[in-house]
């Protein structure tokens, strides 16, 4: 072996030892090291070695930075899922149904949104109503309300299977829809 060249070894198993002694001068059934389950692969020089080195230790940074921002924005989201005291959350929710659109249609959206409220525990609050029509309302006809406890309650809702399966109804003869949460203030 010439100075300044070292041999890589992947070992496939337990057995052998965790480096790679010249390749040809071992000799048994196990292979053409001697060991099993070790590998030599080939002379690698120090270059090499250095840069593969690098690499590895950048990629363990990045992978710790990721890893490090993953678990604070983790516990991030856990802070800011706590109620604030004193506070509500309110989450509303404005619809502006087509022009011409049935009845029938508009009920099944309103009764949608209750149906929500009723069945939903991290619900606290739900009021609805018909906007005022006027230039102010621009186009908005119908208003929904519903209150929780923190953000987490909030988000909760959103991704539930229920809320999931609700925006999917009415959206034939809903023009706009346009939602706004905020923090109730004493």
């Amino acid at each position: 072996m010439k100075a300044g060249r070292f041999l890589v070894v992947f070992l496939t198993s337990e057995l052998g030892p965790p480096h790679c002694a010249n390749p040809n001068s071992l000799k048994s059934s196990a292979g053409r090291n001697g060991f099993a389950g070790t590998r030599c692969l080939s002379t690698v020089s120090l270059p090499f070695l250095l840069t593969l080195h690098y690499i590895l230790q950048t990629m363990i940074k990045s992978l710790t930075f990721s890893l490090l921002i993953s678990v604070s924005s983790l516990w991030g989201g856990v802070v800011r899922a706590q109620p604030q005291p004193g506070k509500l959350l309110k989450h509303v929710v404005m619809i502006t149904f087509r022009e011409g659109a049935p009845a029938n249609e508009i009920k099944e959206v309103d009764d949608s949104f209750k149906h929500l409220a009723n069945k939903l525990k991290m619900v606290k609050g739900y009021e609805w109503g018909t906007a005022v029509a006027d230039e102010k309302s621009k186009g908005v006809t119908h208003v929904y309300v519903f209150t929780f406890a923190s953000k987490g309650d909030l988000d909760s809702y959103g991704a539930s299977p229920e809320h999931q399966q609700h925006i999917k109804i009415g959206t034939s003869v809903i023009e706009r829809g346009q939602a706004v949460d905020y923090w109730t203030e004493k």
